[in-house]
């Protein structure tokens, strides 16, 4: 359950077709979409081991460039190849594609569509972007995907969330092509996450990197007690099932949770997915707990020139 690095992209089988080779980019774009978190989610964390009791705030940005580097030296790489089709006819590289759909003007929507779109322009993808009106019909929007799906140029595809309440979540992520779901949201990829025999085409990029955080600074999970509050099913629900899966004692909570912070006070590891900022107080981490505070939202301040941060 590793992040999946470069050389597994290097493997002679994901070649040999239009489809594996889509899907080759559309792992690219995921692990780009995985950084583009980092930055932003990494709050605070503390070593877990009991010598190193000091607070220790992780660089996320080192980690994203680290990530960075290592996607753009494999685009140029494959860049400078001719990739054999089945049927016999040679694929000039094929520039990766990461298409969006978002919904509305929801102030944190448009900060993490512009992460991504900056991301994909660092390390020389292409971006293809549909902007609805915030009263766009369901019908439209999965209009809108369904082109995005037969768009061979298009590599992976996300729709941006949260989306209004009138439109079913679960019609949207059942209309992505599964070959595409750069979020890992599609019912085929998720299905697969909870088996922990089994590999998903993608996984939710947010709980990937999550991962892919704590594995860097507590290598072996097992036994450690994790605390998880937010239950949504592209972060909190599949931080659990990843976790779950590398042995880790996984307690999933949510905002309503009574006595939360008796839990989060025996967290080893402490995940924060709600939404809400400064929902968890300092008395309510253990000493020497790793803590990854998920959540990106615009608050107000009126140091800044914009009014917000």
């Amino acid at each position: 359950m590793l992040i999946l690095g470069c050389n597994d992209f290097l493997k002679p089988k994901l070649i040999l077709s239009y489809l594996t080779l889509s899907h080759y980019y559309g792992k690219l774009i995921f692990m780009l979409k995985q950084l583009s978190f980092i930055p932003t989610f990494l709050k605070s964390y503390r070593c877990i081991s009991a010598s190193i009791q000091a607070s220790h705030v992780i660089n996320g940005k080192a980690l994203a460039k680290e990530i960075k580097t290592r996607i753009r030296s494999e685009h140029e790489i494959c860049s400078k190849r001719i990739v054999p089709l089945s049927l016999g006819q040679p694929l000039i590289h094929k520039r990766p594609c990461l298409g969006y759909v978002l919904l509305g003007d929801n102030p944190s929507s448009q900060v993490y569509v512009r992460n991504k779109i900056r991301q994909c322009e660092e390390v020389g993808f292409d971006h293809k972007g549909i902007s609805l009106p915030s009263k766009a019909s369901e019908v439209d929007l999965l209009r809108r995907i369904r082109e995005l799906n037969h768009d061979e140029r298009v590599s992976g595809i996300l729709v941006q969330l949260p989306l209004p309440p009138y439109i079913s979540m679960q019609r949207v992520f059942e209309a992505i092509d599964p070959l595409k779901d750069v979020d890992g949201v599609h019912p085929n990829n998720l299905v697969n996450l909870i088996i922990r025999e089994k590999e998903p085409l993608y996984m939710p990029c947010t709980a990937k990197g999550c991962l892919y955080i704590i594995q860097k600074y507590c290598p072996s999970v097992i036994g450690k007690r994790v605390v998880i509050v937010g239950q949504s099913m592209i972060v909190g629900s599949p931080i659990a099932y990843l976790l779950q899966n590398l042995d880790a004692t996984v307690t999933s909570c949510n905002a309503m949770t009574q006595n939360l912070s008796s839990l989060t006070r025996q967290a080893d590891i402490l995940v924060i997915s709600v939404g809400n900022p400064l929902f968890i107080r300092g008395d309510w981490i253990k000493p020497g707990a790793l803590v990854i505070d998920v959540g990106t939202s615009v608050v107000s301040d009126e140091s800044m020139k914009s009014g917000r941060r």
